[in-house]
């Protein structure tokens, strides 16, 4: 007897923290989604890291909203620990899994899928989401460091296993169990190279946790790191470095080799403003290394990819969009990013599928869901206005200024030369043309009150917002005002922004200073759209 495949709404590949997250978002919809992954447990490289930063604690359950964060592992409750299991019941997990062969229509993909129990099965779906994540680097990629050759040269994650909370104290060397009395770790190996030309984007962070452990496990440990630049990224992160990295001695630089001492010391080579030196240390810890793991996967879902794996956006206006309209990517598995933005593009994706399936045929939503004000006509805000009124909510959004569209309509190019004006109006219109959605201009709210469901939002001019379910802030961040910047000799990027557009040419050679107003005791944070914006 042949029995017809079984229909998922949207299968998810990947069940790291973006996974996860898409897949908790879509199943609170009320539709049924699918999550596997070829492991035998959900939860991707946080199943390998003991604590999350910037909280130093376990970060399984910031992927569950606040309200709904498990804490006791029971068969009477409906959460449980991430660290165990899938967090809610009734959602498909499917262990041991991948993709084996697809076929697609206009409606979808039937799926052939090979289960670890050794049975193949065919399922139907209407979207896909492929949150697959990185591979790590062999340790043997990097013959010049003894990495796969000396047992006292780990990875960040072999070292991670010698300071989490199950590891016999102190620290000791793997080659002989000596005591550790010094560590050198190494950002940045295996990544920012020829061969692997990104940012790890998460490495810096990951070491500064680690190495902030160390310290916690025995103070005497002398610590080094090396370095290229330190990228601490998100809020609170760089705090947070300088915090875990107090005591420590930064090298700006990238080693050249590692060797060991006749009397069995590591010896790490590298130029500093010194000249080249030589760092005496117990053991080395590499951080960064990774590669795109899902060529075939990409090839088997007809996404284009470029020359390194990564999958080609599909649209200016989505960067989790690939060039099949119904095949959407988030995490690592699109760029490499923390966990955070793991988290946050997981419900991003979620979102972009959920709207694919609002508009296809037989899955229009009835009914309203309610009224959603987003605070801030810029792209964020417009993005967040657009999916939400996807979903069937009634949106407003409210915007000081007299239009739309923030600070991003003083830029021209985007980091990859897309005209920003364009995609501008291409998402404005389109947001304009919904009756579900309306603009309120020259509009500023002055006070929220109320609870979910029922705020109430006072403006300047003494109106009063009220009824809605929710509130989406959005309002981005005024420009930093610098007393030096006087608009003719000394420019902020935004005015230089506007002599590229006038299509004037700089009297004399330019010279691009980085990161002021930023990273400093009164601005202790990374713009991160800064340096790209240089560079364009």
């Amino acid at each position: 007897m042949i029995t017809e495949p079984q229909y998922f709404h949207t299968i998810i590949i990947g069940a790291g923290p973006a996974g996860l997250r898409a897949t908790f978002d879509i199943a609170d919809m009320g539709f049924l989604p699918l999550l596997i992954d070829r492991e035998e447990k959900s939860g991707g490289k946080l199943k390998e890291i003991d604590k999350w930063f910037s909280l130093d604690s376990c970060g399984f359950c910031r992927l569950l909203d606040a309200e709904t964060r498990p804490i006791l592992l029971s068969e009477e409750n409906e959460i449980l620990c991430l660290r165990h299991g899938i967090a809610k019941r009734n959602i498909p997990f499917w262990s041991s899994s991948a993709p084996v062969s697809v076929k697609s229509d206009e409606n979808g993909f039937e799926i052939e899928i090979a289960r670890g129990c050794g049975e193949k099965r065919i399922v139907k779906c209407s979207a896909v989401i492929i949150t697959t994540g990185l591979e790590d680097s062999h340790l043997s990629c990097y013959s010049n460091f003894l990495a796969g050759r000396d047992p006292d040269v780990i990875s960040a994650i072999q070292f991670e296993k010698l300071i989490s909370y199950a590891s016999p104290k102190p620290i000791t060397r793997p080659s002989d169990s000596s005591p550790v009395k010094s560590i050198a770790f190494i950002a940045c190996a295996g990544s920012r190279d020829n061969e692997h030309p990104w940012c790890s984007a998460s490495c810096c962070s990951y070491l500064a946790r680690e190495i902030g452990e160390v310290k916690k496990i025995d103070p005497s440990i002398q610590t080094i790191l090396f370095y290229m630049d330190l990228r601490l990224y998100g809020k609170g992160m760089f705090l947070y470095g300088k915090n875990h990295l107090e005591g420590t001695r930064l090298i700006n630089s990238k080693p050249a080799q590692i060797s060991r001492s006749n009397q069995g010391s590591l010896i790490v080579t590298a130029g500093t403003e010194s000249g080249i030196e030589k760092f005496y240390v117990d053991m080395v810890v590499l951080s960064g290394g990774n590669s795109p793991q899902n060529q075939n996967l990409f090839k088997m879902f007809d996404v284009e990819t470029d020359r390194f794996g990564f999958p080609v956006c599909g649209s200016a206006i989505n960067p989790l969009s690939t060039t099949n309209p119904r095949v959407f990517v988030a995490g690592s598995a699109r760029n490499p990013c923390d966990i955070a933005t793991s988290v946050m593009e997981g419900r991003a994706a979620a979102s972009s599928a959920l709207k694919l399936l609002l508009d296809s045929k037989g899955e229009k939503q009835k009914q309203k869901n309610g009224k959603i004000l987003v605070i801030g006509g810029g792209i964020s805000g417009l993005y967040a206005a657009d999916s939400a009124s996807s979903l069937g909510y009634d949106v407003a959004i409210l915007e000081k200024e007299k239009e739309i569209s923030g600070i991003a309509r003083n830029i021209l190019l985007d980091p990859h030369e897309r005209n920003v004006n364009k995609i501008l109006n291409e998402i404005s219109s389109q947001i304009l043309s919904k009756e579900n959605v309306r603009v309120i201009t020259g509009e500023e709210a002055v006070k929220i009150e109320g609870r979910p469901s029922n705020f109430r939002v006072k403006l300047r001019s003494g109106k009063i917002l009220s009824n809605y379910d929710s509130i989406i802030i959005a309002t981005g961040a005024p420009l930093f005002q610098d007393s030096r910047v006087d608009g003719k000799r000394i420019l902020n990027l935004h005015q230089a922004e506007k002599i590229v557009q006038s299509k004037k040419t700089f009297e004399k050679d330019v010279v691009f200073i980085q990161c002021t107003g930023s990273r400093d005791d009164f601005h202790p944070y990374c713009n991160r759209i800064c340096c790209p914006k240089a560079v364009t």
